[in-house]
This record gives structure tokens, C-alpha cells and sequence, in this order.
């Protein structure tokens, strides 16, 4: 059976990775977007309108809150780091769709660099999504780390 059709968790991380891609853009477009807005803390009221949120509800609060605390610098900053790690994200996605070794290299060692953080987040301010975040993230490692020394493996004997 060739490689291709023998890898789909590799196809299932490429897909996850594009959509955490896709995920960072709408949120640095949405900064660049409000950087521009002089009304700033009215358009997020609006958008959270259109998802469908409560607007006195935990959420709401909350992320108009980050919103009113955002000057343009700020914005400007969230907006580029955001769009730098959606790229980053990009690179892995395609690829491990186009299943380079390169990129199983680089997904494993950027997944891996931020476990570290994501651990020290979530013991300062616990919850069960970032738990989630650590414990996919940590599988993702795994997995890789496995694959990558089994076609070490295959390919020294």
C-alpha cells in the first residue's frame, strides 16, 4: 500500500493546522479592520450580534473588554503576529498534504515549542479547552516523533 493512502492522521493534522490557519486570519483581518474603526467596541458588539452570542453573556463581556483595552499599536501588533503564525500554520498544513518530511520535522518541533506555554497558561488560568489544546497537541507530538523514527528506521535498514 503506498505511503499516501496508509496516512490518515498525517491528512487529519494538515487539515486541523489549515483551519487553525484559516482561524488567525479572520482574527488579523478583524484587527487590521478595527484599527481603522472608530468604533471599535460597536462593530465587535455587531459581529458577536451576527454570531449569535448573548451580548450580556461571559464571552460577550469578555471580548469587549480585550477590545476596549486594544490601542492601535496593540491592534497593529496582533494583527502581524497573528498573520506570522498563520502562516506558519499555512507551511505545516500544505505541507504534510503534500507529505514533505520537512514539514513533519517543523510541525513537531513548532507543536512541540509551544506545549511548554500552553501547559504554563492553563496552570495559571485552568480550563478544560486548554486542556484539550495541550492533550491534542502533545498526540500530534507523539504521533510524529513515532512516525518520523519509524521512517528512520525503514530507511537505515
Amino acid at each position: 500500500m503506498p505511503q499516501q493512502a496508509r496516512a490518515p492522521l498525517l491528512v487529519a493534522i494538515a487539515v486541523f493546522k489549515l483551519v487553525k490557519c484559516v482561524g488567525l486570519v479572520a482574527v488579523a483581518v478583524g484587527a487590521f479592520k478595527l484599527l481603522h474603526d472608530p468604533d471599535a467596541e460597536g462593530t465587535a458588539r455587531g459581529f458577536l450580534d451576527q454570531l449569535r452570542v448573548d451580548p450580556d453573556g461571559r464571552v460577550a463581556n469578555r471580548v469587549l473588554a480585550a477590545i476596549s483595552r486594544l490601542d492601535a499599536r496593540r491592534l497593529e501588533e496582533l494583527g502581524a503576529g497573528t498573520l506570522a503564525y498563520a502562516m506558519v500554520f499555512a507551511v505545516e498544513g500544505i505541507g504534510l498534504l503534500l507529505r514533505k518530511a520537512w514539514a513533519e520535522y517543523l510541525t513537531l518541533a513548532v507543536t512541540a515549542s509551544f506545549i511548554p506555554w500552553e501547559i504554563y497558561e492553563c496552570v495559571k488560568k485552568p480550563s478544560l479547552l486548554k486542556g484539550a489544546g495541550i492533550l491534542v497537541n502533545a498526540l500530534i507530538v507523539a504521533y510524529l516523533a513515532l512516525r518520523l523514527r519509524n521512517k528512520r528506521r525503514k530507511h537505515e535498514a
